[in-house]
């Protein structure tokens, strides 16, 4: 069976994993009600849970932010890579 997680990515791409549920909408209603915690991790994804240990070939199966669906369905390090070229830009979108 099929877990998720939440991964929430700073603006230059530093990236943290939390957040579990049996599905992706059980991860999104979390991330909902998280408050100011992971205040500098403000974009958010959900991927598969696969163990501890999460790589940056792992896929975003969703972005959270309707300015970055575009990289759902990327690599971690592609996520970490975009962010990191356009951290100036990121702030000011909705969501970020």
């Amino acid at each position: 069976m099929k877990t998720y997680k939440a991964i929430l990515f700073a603006l230059d791409g530093d990236w943290v994993t939390d957040y579990f549920g049996k599905t992706k909408d059980e991860v999104l209603e979390k991330l909902a009600s998280r408050g100011s915690r992971w205040f500098f991790y403000p974009l958010e994804g959900v991927i598969l849970d696969k163990g501890v240990v999460t790589t940056s070939k792992q896929r975003v199966i969703f972005m959270n932010s309707l300015s970055l669906r575009f990289l759902s369905g990327k690599s971690i390090k592609s996520v970490c890579k975009w962010l990191k070229d356009n951290e100036k830009d990121v702030g000011g979108l909705p969501g970020g």
